[in-house]
């Protein structure tokens, strides 16, 4: 069996040795259909190639960035169930770290995941750019709007609306010009979207399964993005 790692920093994909070891081939996605049908790879690559990706596109896009940068063989939902668990139990633990940081236990630890930190870090730090994407996640609202926009760049998950790109056209113009493209595209906009926009009235994160029925993971694999009148509808 071979195994796959998709690049954060890249998007490439990294073909691994059952050993979880660089087999020597990756590709970006996008140029699969050519490479699929060369002979640069082993037809056994192909193979398992071909069935990690379709296993892979069937994923959203916040499940996806879970599993970055880490060896994953199919069938690729189970290492996401385990994902899951983990970032469950790593909530629990980080709640008794904070509890214990209270009662005045000096040695550091990484405010994500509570693993040992160098014994000069401040407390708060965290151990790696992970757990310091998810802790700042947890802690703000700021850092979940601009994380979220990383992955589904201000698009609407519900009816694809760019708003985004809506709200780039529209804040250089008058009022009036705002008032005839809300129009044209569709939008019930209000006197502030039309007087004084910022982005924040054009499109917002949302969470899929609502934070009173146990909603509220400290990831982004619960949020999407939603224009400002799909998230009206769904609120």
């Amino acid at each position: 069996l071979y195994g796959f790692c998709v690049s954060l920093a890249t998007g490439r994909v990294h073909v691994m040795a059952d050993d979880g070891s660089p087999f020597g081939y990756n590709f970006k996605i996008v140029d699969w259909a050519f490479l699929e049908s060369s002979d640069e790879f082993p037809q056994e690559i192909v193979d398992e190639t071909r069935r990690f990706l379709l296993e892979w596109s069937s994923l959203k896009p916040t499940e996806q960035r879970q599993l970055v940068d880490q060896v994953l063989q199919p069938p690729v939902r189970a290492a996401l169930r385990v994902h899951k668990a983990s970032t469950a139990r790593t909530c629990t633990r980080a709640a008794s770290a904070n509890s214990a940081e209270g009662h005045g236990q000096a040695n550091p630890v990484c405010a994500w995941c509570t693993g040992p930190l160098p014994p000069e870090s401040e407390m708060g730090s965290c151990c790696s750019q992970a757990c310091q994407e998810k802790q700042s996640v947890k802690r703000g609202n700021s850092a979940i709007r601009t994380q979220l926009f990383q992955i589904q760049h201000g698009i609407c998950q519900t009816c694809k609306l760019d708003a985004h790109a809506l709200y780039s056209r529209v804040k250089s113009m008058t009022p009036p010009e705002r008032q005839q493209e809300f129009m044209r595209v569709g939008i019930a906009a209000t006197q502030l979207m039309i007087h004084n926009p910022h982005e924040g009235l054009f499109w917002q994160g949302d969470h899929i399964l609502p934070v009173s029925e146990g909603g509220g993971e400290c990831d982004l694999s619960n949020l999407r993005t939603l224009c400002t009148t799909c998230h009206a509808q769904q609120t």
